[in-house]
């Protein structure tokens, strides 16, 4: 099997705190995507001058709770901490391929339980 870094170029995400955002309702701002386990890991939608990841990105969380949730997200959004973000190097990859990846990645998660995050395997 092909590691993430060969099909994905890898990078942190926005490492925004939620606290310090103005939190909107839809239409206005992006999601939110943060360690969240539920809704595709969007917890807010948010005003932020910070540039938006893109639609069919993945965010992956590298710690807490939910560590190595992986979503394909559908619409502009920025990034808590501890949360990377993955782009797919072939353009032409299909949102059911991206989700397969993402099943890969989340079953990996009993590696990092007892409270190891993620995050020294994706630098």
């Amino acid at each position: 099997m092909k590691r993430l870094e060969e099909v994905f170029d890898l990078r942190y995400g926005h490492s925004l705190e939620l606290n310090a955002l103005q939190r909107v309702a839809a239409p206005d701002g992006v999601n939110f995507a943060s360690r969240a386990m539920g809704n595709n890991g969007i917890t807010a939608r948010v005003l932020t001058t910070a540039t938006p990841g893109a639609p069919g990105e993945i965010t992956v969380a590298l710690g807490g709770n939910g560590v190595l949730s992986s979503f394909v997200q559908p619409e502009p959004f920025v990034c808590g901490r501890d949360v990377m973000i993955l782009t797919a190097k072939d353009p032409t990859m299909t949102t059911v391929e991206k989700l397969w990846w993402c099943r890969c990645i989340w079953e990996n998660r009993h590696k990092f339980s007892y409270g190891r995050g993620a995050g020294g395997q994706y630098r």
